[in-house]
């Protein structure tokens, strides 16, 4: 599986191991070299509307409730709809419209994922994104398999299969650009004393939750949080992550 050349710090918190004796200026290094992208994001955050803002919010919660999509389809068929009509449970048609329903939210959360990620000017592996895609693609082959194993009387196949196969195939695209689309060097480096004030915020509110991560994996206690959370973003003197 590829690497990230400038891991996210999120994600880098999340697979420090437990048993590693954890340093500030590691984790300082992996915010400096992930800086570029982040203030690149936050700076097309910035440039967005109220609207655009409201927007975003609402499609980070749809996108969240989206990654279930497909197996919420898939509940509805293995309640009873793998091998026979639900009409004794739910009104005829029920299934129909929750399979188009389920794999467009599935789609929506791909999209809310993938958009940014592409439009970066410095695409890393995201194990993120690329974690996402096999989970809707693996609920979405196993939509597919109910609904092929289905009463065909009662469920015709074309109006059904069409929604989990261009999910299908949108899913396989999303895993092959990023195989083929992401960057293998680091992002260019930023000169810590040349950063505005603004800027060095943005950067030590990404550093924040990350030691978030790690204070609540028990990598960093509550005593020390305080302390390396107020201490200055430098890198170690070595340059080593």
């Amino acid at each position: 599986m590829p690497k990230a050349a400038a891991i996210d710090p999120g994600n880098w918190a999340t697979v420090h191991s437990n048993f590693d004796r954890f340093d500030i200026n590691e984790l300082n290094r992996v915010v400096l070299d992930y800086a570029q992208i982040e203030l690149e994001s936050a700076e097309r955050k910035r440039r967005r509307s109220g609207a655009a803002n409201l927007a975003a919010k609402l499609m980070y919660w749809v996108a969240l409730i989206g990654l279930a999509g497909p197996l919420f389809s898939v509940a509805i068929f293995a309640s009873g709809g793998g091998a026979r009509k639900l009409s004794e449970d739910f009104s005829p048609g029920f299934e129909v419209p929750c399979v188009y329903i389920g794999c467009a939210l599935g789609f929506l959360a791909l999209l809310y994922h993938f958009v940014p990620w592409v439009r970066s000017t410095h695409r890393q592996w995201d194990r993120s994104l690329f974690g996402f895609s096999v989970f809707v693609l693996v609920s979405t082959v196993l939509l597919l398999v109910l609904i092929l194993m289905s009463d065909p009387a009662a469920y015709p196949r074309v109006p059904l299969v069409m929604a989990p196969l261009l999910l299908l195939a949108f899913g396989i695209s999303v895993i092959v650009a990023e195989f083929r689309l992401y960057s293998k060097e680091k992002p260019p480096a930023v000169d810590v004393n040349a950063l505005t004030s603004d800027e060095m915020e943005v950067l030590l509110a990404l550093r924040r939750q990350a030691l978030t991560t790690l204070r609540s994996r028990s990598i960093v206690s509550y005593e020390e949080f305080d302390a390396l959370n107020s201490s200055p973003l430098t890198a170690s003197a070595d340059g080593k992550a």
